[in-house]
């Protein structure tokens, strides 16, 4: 199922039948394209209810920072990285920001969100991680990005809580 469009923004998933062993389990494919590019890249085993309710919640609470929406691709990329999982122990997680439910982000994709009231900003990368410096690798990520419409979120939107209440119909 592709809810949205994968040239600009959209959730794909399925069910994948053989990789549940109980009638109404929901593993299954799970990824998000951002401006044509698949996040994850490869084929990963999800619970496929869990990372839609993860996506659907980020995507009703998308916080508002006019800045970090206005910066270039990367320092938004590098900002909200050091929001979302900051090096500096002391400092609290932001995961307002954060669109990627562990599905993505155990295969180091990393996706994040952030509007200015009328339109939605989504960020998109595969990074790696600097176990000695505690921190993502942003500088040279090939990052994808697009700008949606309150509008056309809010159809994706409707979209994945059909989808979700699908699942909570424990479909087979």
């Amino acid at each position: 199922m592709i809810i949205g469009d994968p040239y600009v923004f959209s959730v794909i998933y399925d069910r994948v039948k053989l990789w549940n062993s109980a009638q109404g389990g929901n593993n299954g494919f799970f990824a998000l394209s951002v401006y044509g590019e698949l996040f994850p890249k490869c084929i990963n085993n999800a619970v496929v209810d869990t990372s839609l309710h993860e996506v659907w919640e980020s995507l009703n609470n998308i916080p508002v920072d006019k800045e970090l929406y206005s910066m270039d691709k990367e320092k938004a990329l590098t900002k909200l990285c050091d929001l979302v999982y900051p090096s500096d122990w002391d400092i609290d997680n932001d995961y307002r920001y954060e669109l990627a439910p562990p599905a993505l982000t155990d295969e180091s994709c990393y996706v994040f969100a952030v509007s200015n009231n009328d339109k939605i900003r989504i960020i998109a990368a595969e990074l790696d991680y600097d176990i000695d410096e505690s921190t993502l690798i942003t500088e040279g990520a090939d990052i994808q990005e697009v700008i949606i419409d309150k509008n056309e979120m809010n159809q994706i939107l409707d979209e994945i809580k059909s989808a979700i209440d699908g699942f909570n119909k424990n479909i087979d």
